[in-house]
């Protein structure tokens, strides 16, 4: 894939340069080397607007928010989603994706009042779109912020919309935050109700070690 990259580069060929730069770019973050993915998804970008690929600039910016949001630069990242999300045009599935990463950005910057304007147009993208995932991913972000205001009874409120549509593997999270939500409101029945289920669905599936390590946080609270 570098080949074909530096190939169509050469020959100018920007219609075929912008996706083999971008898949040079998801294939150089898979292999940690951070900095050439960010020159091959500034390239991906700069070569689809040359040759009208909105797709691959798309997805470009949104992997470069990825990439910043990775390093802790969260603010930078607001604008490289937001990008994306433009870029997308009608895509209603894809916008509401980039809109909930804009807004979970909000959370983690203390913009509370940003983040609830993002998430309430990245929910109602992915209702339009019938798009489950995003849905819950945005029902699940919306908890998040909820628990950061101390508002817990409105994120358990958001989290028990958001089981309902996760699939098996993302099951295992959701059941988490559910516990979690009922340990800080110290309704130990519901707690251990939860954390039940929670290590009954974790046996199901196989985790990411980020989630397993959530869990090991968890029960030694």
């Amino acid at each position: 894939i570098f080949e074909a990259y530096d190939y169509f580069v050469r020959q100018k060929d920007y219609e075929n340069a912008a996706p083999a730069a971008l898949y040079s770019g998801c294939v150089r973050q898979a292999k940690k080397e951070y900095e050439a993915a960010m020159n091959c998804y500034k390239k991906t970008d700069e070569y689809g607007r040359m040759a009208g690929d909105s797709v691959s600039a798309a997805f470009a910016q949104y992997y470069i928010g990825d990439l910043l949001n990775n390093s802790g630069h969260e603010a930078e990242a607001i604008t490289n989603y937001k990008a994306a999300a433009e870029l997308w045009g009608d895509s209603l599935s894809r916008k509401a994706k980039c809109l909930n990463a804009v807004a979970m950005m909000n959370i983690v910057i203390d913009e509370y009042d940003s983040a609830f304007v993002y998430l309430d147009q990245a929910l109602n993208l992915a209702q339009t779109a019938e798009d489950k995932v995003t849905e819950a991913s945005v029902w699940n972000n919306y908890s998040v912020a909820y628990q950061l205001l101390d508002e817990n009874d409105a994120a358990l409120d958001c989290l028990r919309k958001t089981l309902p549509l996760v699939d098996e593997k993302r099951r295992p999270i959701a059941l988490l935050n559910l516990a979690r939500v009922y340990l800080a409101l110290d309704e130990r029945d519901s707690l251990d109700y939860y954390k039940t289920r929670m290590l009954s669905a974790i046996e199901e599936v196989e985790c990411r070690p980020e989630t397993q390590a959530s869990v090991y946080v968890f029960l030694i609270k």
